[in-house]
């Protein structure tokens, strides 16, 4: 997942984004979403930078042009035809992109799989019935911090440390498992009352209308996504590696558009951002104190509260890992 179909949202928007060393951008051409590598086919210049409006793609080297959707129109030093040149083959370098329910993922792979391959069910146990295509992403932040990129994902999908870590801001949570099909897991929280709040605060969000029930499900979209969804917010949190112990975590924050349009939104969220920034704060604080400890750690052991963290290590495994 690289960001929000509403970041591009209207004919001409662009953003770019650095992933893992390859600078790539999203731009919305004729209300289609695209993807392609930031760099121009002739000498490899870096053609856009941050986010913004273009009908066109200039690079900023030698003046050679493209449409939004790729195309190479104009190529100064070079006319058609001239030593063999074909405008087909000097297009800029496409990336396969898709989007579901808001969001906007990308493949790098020569041979991609169908996104639905990949994600499976999360399409119809998230992404509708929390309708986050049709939420609106208010806020987004960056922390940076002193860990690998794996162990913010793994405490997400553990309750054994709830009642220690987050004793001041959550308390006890019952999370059960969610059989999921596709490259993701998922536990769930039953109740009527909002993941995004204590659980003595009462929210003024509008509850999401498409969901039918009154759960919270965390989800780890394999291998760097974690998503909360419940009753009347959606919020994520990417983590992408730095080093090998260091990374960069990327939140984003959803609410209903109708919370969202209301006049006093910037009254109503505070408690939630509290929330949210005590949760998160607590969590940076306990996993970059794991990273120092890992140094000397010599094995590991599960409890049947860390199954899915045991599942996430066997998917990393057999994804990256080459047998001996």
């Amino acid at each position: 997942m690289v960001g929000r179909e509403e970041d591009a949202r209207n004919d001409g928007d662009f953003f770019c984004l650095d992933i893992l060393g390859e600078s790539i951008f999203i731009a919305n051409s004729d209300n289609n979403i695209r993807a392609f590598y930031n760099v121009c086919p002739h000498r490899g210049m870096k053609l856009r930078e941050g986010q913004g409006n273009s009908a066109s793609v200039v690079c900023p080297f030698h003046g050679w042009a493209f449409s939004n959707n790729g195309e190479v129109f104009s190529h100064p030093g070079v006319r058609d035809g001239e030593d063999g040149f074909d405008n087909c083959l000097h297009g800029l370098k496409k990336i396969h992109c898709e989007v579901s329910g808001g969001f906007v993922w990308v493949n790098f792979s020569k041979f991609p799989a169908p996104l639905r391959d990949q994600i499976g069910s999360l399409e119809e146990d998230v992404l509708t019935p929390f309708d986050t295509g049709g939420l609106t992403c208010y806020k987004k932040k960056e922390s940076f911090l002193q860990a690998n990129w794996k162990l913010y994902l793994e405490v997400g999908m553990e309750n054994l440390h709830i009642p220690f870590v987050h004793r001041a801001s959550i308390g006890k949570q019952a999370l059960s498992r969610v059989k999921t099909s596709g490259e993701w897991q998922c536990l769930e929280m039953e109740g009527a009352g909002t993941a995004s709040l204590p659980r003595h605060l009462r929210g003024e969000l509008t509850n999401i209308e498409s969901l039918d029930r009154k759960v919270t499900r965390f989800c780890l979209v394999y291998p760097n996504l974690f998503i909360v969804a419940t009753i009347d917010s959606v919020w994520w949190a990417q983590t992408w590696p730095v080093s090998p112990e260091t990374c960069v975590v990327k939140f984003g924050f959803c609410v209903p558009k109708i919370s969202f349009e209301r006049d006093d939104f910037e009254d109503i969220i505070k408690p939630y951002e509290r929330h949210w920034s005590q949760v998160i704060s607590e969590d940076e604080a306990i996993i970059q104190r794991h990273q120092k400890g890992l140094k000397q750690a010599s094995s590991v052991f599960y409890t049947r509260y860390e199954k899915e963290v045991e599942k996430f290590h066997g998917w990393l495994k057999s994804s990256f890992v080459e047998p001996q």
